[in-house]
């Protein structure tokens, strides 16, 4: 009779960062990149690569099941050229910074590509990344109407 052999558990701690900074260093030399986007404003075009879009979005996921092409061309038509620089940044880095005045573009830019974490519309319901997303905005709301108040009250005096 032969004993069961034990199982161990391999854990890469800083698993999450390695890919998010390799990611972000494939993204900016372009290494093994495999698909282009162009958008609606003739803006520069964009480099990508179709597993990180797929696993991002469902919409690119339909787009390259139909489109065998080893290095296709995507006219982006529903978005800005700073937009998709925004998501895709986003997409690879899993972090964005976005100014107000930009804000209402960027969110419905990542809701027609629908962009998990920024989306509603991929799970159906809010995700956690959304409601999150919507306590910062609010928080910084707050935050600059404080401002503006501590600003009004110094004034007066």
């Amino acid at each position: 009779m032969m004993a069961s052999a034990s199982k161990l558990s391999l854990v890469w701690e800083k698993f999450d960062q390695s890919i998010r900074d390799n990611l972000s260093r494939l993204r900016e030399a372009t290494d093994f990149s495999d698909v282009t986007l162009v958008t609606r404003d003739q803006g520069p075009s964009f480099p990508a690569h179709r597993l990180v879009l797929a696993a991002c979005s469902p919409v690119f996921r339909r787009i390259f099941n139909v489109d065998p092409h080893h290095h296709p061309l995507l006219y982006i038509s529903c978005v800005s050229a700073d937009s998709l620089r925004l998501l895709l940044t986003f997409i690879y880095e899993g972090r964005v910074e976005v100014s107000q005045d930009h804000l209402n573009d960027f969110l419905t830019a990542a809701e027609e590509l629908k962009i998990e974490g920024l989306s509603t519309s991929v799970s159906g319901n809010k995700s956690e990344d959304m409601q999150s997303l919507q306590q910062q905005i609010e928080s910084e709301n707050k935050s600059e109407d404080i401002q503006s108040l501590e600003k009004q009250i110094a004034n007066e005096e």
